[in-house]
């Protein structure tokens, strides 16, 4: 009922009985929202099967509606929408982007209907190379951004700091998986309370952006020697197919020095409570 209300309410031009998945996601499926946060739903359809076979109604792959402001700062009345037909979205996903694979492990959803259920079964397959490799080159664009707003005299301060958080978010996560864990999605609450301190701007000093990005750097380079071990560079393994990791996972084919493995990404003592071990920006 609260699915589809909120269908109609936001205007998606899609049947509710059409609707496979459905959330809030962003920063309130993180639990990282502020009191500005605008509200982004993401919708996954299924297109009526004629219309693939009907030259007068084609298939619709996606909709969407944004919102688009010079001021930035202050969203909390701003509803927007994304809504991608089932079709273009698995061949979407194939690619390992973290905010696609991150809706079948995340806690806050709308909606899940028996055929999403059944595909998210399959959730830990995607966690492959693949998936790290994405994860690692998404986090990296962000401390880029970083670097490039921090040296602009126009540069907004809320926005260096959303792109503070968000790297910090994926590095969590990719810490977990490389350990053999799976993506929270939702940080624990000391990681949650390192992360709402950079939101809110309760860190002191102009350099602090910079300070997180150096530490993100540090995290990832670890990341990087349990990703590509023994000597190997990233060029011999990026062209690894998901499905190919995927299918040697499932097979239960993997040889003990395969890549594929996820290892540990500090060398510092101690032990996370998932197992693994904590890295450079592991609460404490």
């Amino acid at each position: 009922a609260e699915m589809a209300e909120t269908i109609r309410r936001l205007g998606v031009p899609v049947d509710p009985q059409n609707v496979l998945f459905m959330a809030l996601t962003g920063s309130f499926m993180y639990n990282l929202q502020t009191q500005e946060s605008d509200r982004d739903y993401f919708v996954v359809f299924r297109e009526p099967s004629i219309h693939f076979y009907n030259n007068i109604h084609p298939p619709t792959i996606g909709y969407r509606n944004h919102t688009v402001r010079r001021d930035t700062s202050d969203k909390h009345d701003v509803d927007e929408y994304s809504a991608v037909e089932i079709g273009k979205f698995l061949e979407i996903l194939r690619k390992c982007n973290p905010r696609n694979v991150e809706l079948f492990f995340a806690k806050r959803v709308m909606y899940e209907s028996h055929e999403w259920l059944r595909l998210k079964r399959l959730r830990k397959d995607f966690l492959c190379r693949r998936t790290i490799i994405q994860y690692r080159k998404h986090i990296l664009e962000r401390v880029a951004k970083i670097k490039d707003s921090n040296s602009s005299s126009h540069s907004k301060p809320n926005r260096i700091r959303k792109e503070c958080y968000y790297a910090l978010h994926k590095l969590f996560d990719l810490q977990r998986i490389l350990r053999g864990g799976v993506p929270l999605v939702e940080p624990s609450r000391d990681e949650r309370e390192i992360i709402m301190k950079i939101r809110e701007g309760r860190l002191e000093g102009d350099d602090a952006p910079l300070a997180v990005a150096a530490r993100v750097e540090r995290a990832l380079s670890e990341c990087k020697e349990a990703l590509y071990p023994r000597g190997r560079t990233s060029s011999d393994h990026d062209h690894d197919s998901a499905s190919n990791a995927c299918t040697k996972k499932r097979a239960g084919t993997c040889p003990p020095s395969s890549p594929t493995r996820r290892r540990g990404v500090s060398t510092a003592g101690g032990t996370g409570s998932d197992g693994g071990t904590p890295g450079p920006l592991d609460p404490p």
